[in-house]
């Protein structure tokens, strides 16, 4: 039987941050399983052999963090794709918009996602009803997927160590991207692009500080114990 080769970034054309949380260790006997789950950036310039690629790495779900209207403008290649089934999950407390992004830092605007209940209810119940591999992304793959990402690490025991340097990555990988893409983005929101782990710790330290851990702020949020259970059997494995 030939062994499944698992990729920790793939390397695609235009979709700069798309990677695995596979591999991290859980203490000195476990680890989070390769196949599990990715964390991208916007999906929408997927060429057919990427996708092709991505089917059969094994992913069946895709979940869109993005805004509505950010979804509906640059659409993902993978809606109506047979074999793959997509969600759009978005912030409902939280619009961009209507935060002072010139003085907000990414740690403060990581704080105000700590209220998003119904998101993060929605999200991880398809992260742990979902077979397959699942997908999840937003446009640049950093902040609200960035917290979603630390959610789950932290839910099966990764280190804080670790999840900061998971989201530490971002800023490397999407560099290309604010230098094409993005490059005329304006002075004052230059702060938001980068992923120092100072921003991630800040959202980190609220949930200990407030619930203890992070599954204690996910029941909080309404996620059910037996999805909580799912989760961890899907993505923590003893080695």
């Amino acid at each position: 039987m030939k062994m499944m080769q698992y990729i920790r970034r793939f390397n695609f054309e235009k979709v700069y941050n798309m990677r695995e949380l596979g591999g991290y260790p859980i203490g000195e006997k476990s680890l989070t399983k390769w196949g599990a789950f990715l964390r991208s950036d916007c999906l929408e310039n997927l060429k057919e052999k990427e996708i092709e690629v991505l089917c059969k790495y094994g992913v069946t779900t895709v979940i869109d963090l993005r805004f509505v209207e950010e979804a509906t403008e640059n659409q993902s290649p993978l809606q109506n794709y047979e074999g793959i089934i997509c969600h759009n999950i978005s912030l409902e407390k939280t619009n961009f918009k209507d935060l002072q992004m010139h003085t907000l830092t990414l740690g403060e605007m990581y704080l105000t996602f700590l209220t998003e209940y119904a998101f993060i209810k929605k999200v991880f119940h398809l992260l742990a009803v979902s077979a397959g591999c699942v997908l999840f992304h937003c446009s640049a793959g950093k902040d609200r997927t960035g917290v979603i990402s630390a959610l789950l690490l932290k839910l099966v025991g990764v280190s804080d160590f670790d999840v900061l340097a998971d989201y530490q990555m971002t800023a490397t990988y999407l560099a290309p991207k604010f230098e094409t893409v993005w490059k005329n983005i304006p002075k004052e929101m230059i702060h938001l692009l980068g992923s120092t782990p100072e921003s991630m710790q800040v959202f980190l330290s609220a949930i200990e500080k407030e619930f203890g851990t992070a599954e204690n702020y996910l029941l909080a949020t309404g996620v059910d114990a037996l999805e909580i259970s799912a989760i961890k059997a899907k993505f923590k494995i003893t080695v």
